[in-house]
């Protein structure tokens, strides 16, 4: 809180905001009755929070503790990483006291285990580490291939409810009676690892007692195709103004240091997770002259540099900047859209006798000059781009990112007819938005993003001749086989999601807020959601089909054709038949679109993929043996 004084003459006052940090609340009352007047909106923000909580309620009776479970204070349980742990849930009978911890990962492929505890009673501290693993032949992983996560509950929405969302990077955490503490185990075997099982001991220690597990990991003998291979796009969708939710247009240009660090630390995590592309945002306008724009570019190199070290860019991957018209508001008059541009955005106000109309002569001659060096930047840094022309066009309720469909189609042909090397990217929401069809816009565009859902099923089966190339964002169903096998059903070429939510504060730990949101923005970047693990899973499942469609085509340019190449192809088409290219309405029409797809032709989605590893390795063994003879 600021406090600040000021005098009123005559029934008016003016005073003027001077601090760096947004302000999202004012109270103007007399100074004689001020602190009655805090105490009262203080009570009444209590009234409403509380009013707007959705507690979870503590479970009435836990499953009868044995002997052991008493005496070392809490219940052990194992639930597959993927199914929720709510902060109060019980085990089922098959999950209790787990035997073993299992896990099978390709080289360079990160897997996970989970372990919960509910406490019996009050247990204080409890500790959590991995052993060695090693393998009989004495091969061991390294300490790095190990990584121990304590899950964080966070108040998300509002009304707001419990829900997990953050796995923390922590060895120790405190536990309390009869709350969930589940522990993440992931497992990253090194590309080169050796093939085999590798075995330790997950070790739980707390106050009233320690517990171990003995853990394996099953490291198979091959690699992934890498991104560069599979050539599929994935990526998150950051914020706007280089970040909200880590506020750091707040710090910029000032704070260069912490914004490389931060952004290093998220593209470190997007690799992690199988992201292979990167999203750039507009770079700021410092001014205009005449028919020119100046824009600093400062920032976006900063990017450009990360960008190159982590991978996340290629031919078949180009970058998404988002979003030409954040230079196109800039420049108008804003009659349409309110007063969309907030004083924290890096971009000054411009005056008014610099504001245009939007589409009049001189706004057009701007706005194509500003694009331009925005192509040219990124053609000298060797970064291809795709520019998004609006986001999720639409007839009504158009917000300052939107626009309608003719609006859309106007831009995507001014930056056509000037720029003709530009590729043109927007995401329709479907086939058509009030009443008019959407259709006429893929005439204009390189790249489209509908959602996976039978509402633009037109627009995917067109994608399909290649011409604009598809690519979904944003999860209907929200689950694993969004990124992966979906993805490889519609012969899409790749994924896009919600990263953050959209924040104006810098990192607080008690609030998650949008279920979209993949991660939360951490003190030293970001932090990784359950939800998150899921859809690097999915990325896994396309890198698993991937390799095999690889080996298939390598196996008959080198002439060889087997057993094990027609096992191959046959696995690849029954598991082709059997996905839906997108979301049916059946499986989202409820308010939690919670219907997970699980299954594809009657098997898992593990099982499909132990499926697919099998035939990759009969490949493998099969070719060095026609080889030789």
């Amino acid at each position: 809180h600021y406090d600040f004084s000021f005098t009123v003459r005559g029934g008016n006052a003016e005073f003027t905001w001077t601090k760096t940090l947004a302000a999202f609340g004012l109270l103007i009352a007399p100074a004689a009755n001020f602190s009655a007047a805090i105490e009262r909106v203080e009570s009444a923000e209590r009234q409403a929070f509380e009013a707007n909580l959705k507690l979870p309620q503590a479970a009435t009776a836990n499953p009868p503790a044995e002997a052991a479970d008493q005496k070392r204070g809490f219940l052990l349980w194992s639930r597959d990483w993927q199914k929720n742990v709510g902060p109060y849930d019980t085990p089922d009978a098959a999950e209790r006291n787990p035997a073993a911890l299992h896990a099978v990962a390709a080289q360079g492929q990160r897997v996970h285990s989970t372990v919960t505890l509910t406490p019996l009673r009050s247990l204080g501290w409890v500790s959590a580490s991995v052993s060695v693993l090693r393998s009989r032949s004495g091969a061991e992983l390294p300490q790095s291939a190990v990584e121990v996560r304590a899950e964080k509950y966070l108040w998300d929405g509002w009304p707001a409810s419990l829900d997990r969302y953050e796995l923390f990077p922590t060895s120790r955490a405190p536990a309390y009676a009869n709350l969930n503490q589940t522990w993440w185990f992931t497992i990253t075997p090194p590309v080169g690892a050796k093939p085999g099982v590798y075995s330790g001991t997950v070790r739980l220690l707390a106050e009233s007692g320690a517990v171990s597990i003995p853990l394996t990991v099953e490291v198979l003998p091959f690699q992934l195709a890498s991104a560069g291979q599979h050539g599929a796009a994935y990526s998150l969708w950051r914020n706007s103004d280089y970040n909200m939710s880590y506020a750091l247009r707040y710090f910029m240009p000032a704070k260069m240091d912490y914004f490389r660090r931060m952004l290093r630390a998220e593209a470190a995590d997007m690799k992690a997770h199988g992201m292979t592309m990167f999203h750039f945002i507009t770079p700021a306008i410092t001014g205009v002259e005449g028919d020119h724009v100046t824009l600093d570019f400062t920032l976006a190199k900063e990017e450009c540099r990360v960008v190159k070290e982590y991978g996340l860019t290629g031919p078949s991957r180009p970058a998404l900047v988002f979003l030409p018209i954040e230079i196109s508001r800039k420049l108008m008059k804003e009659t349409r859209y309110g007063d969309f541009q907030e004083p924290e955005e890096l971009s000054p106000m411009l005056p008014d006798s610099q504001r245009d109309e939007e589409f009049s002569d001189r706004f057009n001659r701007r706005f194509i000059d500003a694009v331009r060096q925005i192509q040219d930047f990124f053609d000298v840094q060797g970064i291809p781009i795709m520019m998004q022309t609006a986001d999720e066009p639409r007839e009504r309720n158009i917000n300052q990112w939107n626009r309608n469909l003719a609006e859309t189609i106007r831009y995507d042909k001014m930056i056509k007819a000037a720029i003709p090397r530009a590729k043109l990217y927007v995401d329709p929401e479907g086939d058509e938005d009030s009443g008019v069809s959407y259709l006429p816009l893929l005439d204009q565009l390189d790249y489209v993003s509908p959602h996976p859902w039978d509402r633009a099923d037109k627009m995917i089966e067109r994608a399909h001749s290649g011409k604009p190339e598809l690519r979904y964002y944003n999860g209907i169903v929200g689950d694993r086989y969004d990124w992966g096998f979906e993805v490889a059903a519609a012969n899409a070429n790749g994924f896009s999601q919600w990263h953050f939510g959209w924040e104006l504060e810098p990192f607080q730990p008690f609030q998650a807020t949008w279920h979209s949101g993949y991660t939360v923005a951490g003190p030293d970047g970001p932090l990784d959601s359950p939800g998150y693990e899921v859809a690097a899973a999915g990325i896994d499942d396309y890198r698993y089909f991937a390799t095999l469609r690889g080996r298939i085509a390598e196996a008959k340019k080198a002439g060889f054709s087997g057993p094990a190449v027609t096992e191959a192809e046959t696995a690849l088409s029954e598991l082709q038949a059997g996905s839906e290219p997108y979301a049916m309405h059946a499986e989202y029409a409820d308010e939690g679109h919670s219907h997970a797809r699980n299954t594809i032709a009657g098997k898992t989605l593990d099982e499909w993929r132990i499926r697919l590893a099998g035939c990759i390795e009969s490949i493998d063994k099969a070719r060095p043996a026609a080889g030789s003879k």
